[in-house]
């Protein structure tokens, strides 16, 4: 996107903007920063929170530089917050078969907890429903709380249903009884992260208020356009201009991943 592009999502009444992007193979890394130089130029008291660990990992590489210079230089750009993205599940099992090209477990915790200690927060996530088993869903899970042990800084866990869409990895999505035991095992183990948060657009809408009930604490959330989990063929109307409350100013969506 363009600068004005990216001070367009900029609306006077968000208070937060959530910022993903990629590997891009021609950008510097002060593209990135530019981004949210660009936001904080357009609404200074915004909540900025962006770009995933895989993302902090590419530009270590980029610059060749630690992940504690990186994270300085997005800080001093604008940077508040890190989303949760990119964990996937903590298996290096499932990692080699699925993902492999991804960071892994110690890559992404390592960047976190670096975060963290610089007072950097962050949220935290789990993509369920795929290959993995449960076992690795719960070791996943007991991995992050140690890492809330070890640095607190998790703002919330957010547990993210897999959209098999054409994948052919499972022949379906998992279940409404599965993603309501996820959500109710993750608020039993997670005794040190305040939210877990329920995605209605992954969960669907009945689910999603369903797991209030079930230990979540948030219902993430009110969304004009979305992209990422309906390019996985997701059946929610989010990616189609509607919102929790009906349909939505389309000038005001913003593209989201809930992490």
């Amino acid at each position: 996107m363009t600068e004005a592009e990216i001070k367009a999502h900029v609306t006077p009444d968000i208070h937060e903007i959530h910022i993903v992007g990629g590997l891009h193979n021609k950008w510097r890394f002060d593209d990135y920063l530019d981004v949210i130089r660009w936001v904080k130029q357009a609404k200074p008291d915004l909540q900025v929170k962006a770009y995933t660990a895989v993302e902090i990992d590419f530009f270590c590489r980029l610059t060749k530089q630690p992940a504690e210079w990186v994270l300085a230089r997005l800080r001093e750009a604008g940077l508040d917050a890190l989303p949760g993205g990119g964990a996937e599940v903590f298996s290096e099992r499932v990692r080699r078969e699925i993902f492999h090209q991804k960071i892994g477990a110690k890559r992404w915790i390592e960047i976190h907890e670096i975060a963290h200690r610089m007072g950097i927060r962050s949220n935290c996530t789990l993509l369920y429903g795929h290959i993995e088993t449960r076992a690795e869903r719960v070791q996943h899970m007991i991995l992050l709380r140690e890492l809330e042990q070890r640095a607190p800084g998790f703002f919330a866990f957010i547990p993210l249903a897999f959209q098999p869409g054409v994948t052919g990895l499972v022949r379906r999505q998992a279940s409404a009884i599965e993603d309501l035991k996820t959500i109710a095992i993750s608020r039993l183990v997670f005794d040190n992260v305040p939210h877990v948060k329920s995605y209605w657009v992954m969960l669907g809408q009945d689910t999603a208020a369903a797991a209030i009930n079930f230990g979540a604490t948030d219902l993430d959330g009110t969304i004009g356009v979305e992209k990422i989990a309906h390019a996985a063929l997701a059946q929610e109307p989010g990616g189609h201009g509607r919102g929790l409350d009906g349909p939505l100013d389309p000038r005001g969506g913003q593209d989201r991943d809930p992490a």
